[in-house]
């Protein structure tokens, strides 16, 4: 037999390979975990089995936390605005009764802009004995809506029956409203006004 057929021995091999530490051994993995292992994508990233054994493992890292969901805003109210400020009141021509705190009053010898709530149920105060006259003569029941036009001096420049249950019974109302005078305003303004019969 010749030197290079005979098997080598223990210490042969020992003087051929390095020792080998006991913690590599222990990172070695068995034949079970290898084969459910996945094979390594990239030869760079593999850390050496000795520098496993050495550093600690990184600590976990926390889950982010959920952004917080704001919370839903109830659904807009279709009704009169709760608000009753100075703002509010100019926009809808101080007409809710929380505005009258807000009005100014004309000053002495100064007319008001318009024709507010109260003179227009003063102007039609005036005229409602003759508008039930129109509700005897024609007897029809329901309401007469009746559109007119107020000047600045307070004449009812015109005056038209917009809804009637009896086109006879809404003429004659018109033609009394005609007939009304109202306060003076600056600029007059233009109504619709409902007679109940």
């Amino acid at each position: 037999m010749s030197a290079s057929s005979t098997p080598p021995t223990a210490a042969s091999a020992s003087a051929a390979t390095p020792p080998v530490d006991a913690a590599e051994v222990a990172a070695i993995p068995d034949a079970a975990e290898v084969a459910e292992a996945p094979p390594a994508v990239d030869a760079a990233v593999t850390v050496a089995s000795s520098d496993r054994a050495r550093r600690p493992s990184p600590s976990p890292r926390p889950a982010p936390s959920p952004k917080p969901v704001p919370p839903e805003r109830p659904p807009p109210t279709t009704g009169p605005r709760p608000i009753c400020d100075e703002v509010e009141c100019v926009l809808t021509n101080y007409e809710r009764e929380c505005c009258k705190r807000y009005r100014k009053p004309p000053q002495p010898g100064e007319l008001p802009e318009r024709l507010d709530k109260a003179a227009i149920l003063a102007g039609v105060g005036k005229v409602k004995g003759k508008v039930k006259v129109c509700g005897q003569k024609f007897p029809a029941q329901g309401t007469v809506q009746v559109r007119f036009t107020v000047n600045g001096a307070g004449h009812v420049t015109s005056a038209e029956s917009v809804a009637s249950p009896d086109p006879a019974l809404g003429e004659c109302v018109a033609s009394v409203v005609k007939t009304a005078t109202f306060a003076k305003s600056r600029d007059g303004g233009s109504v619709k006004f409902p007679f109940v019969f």
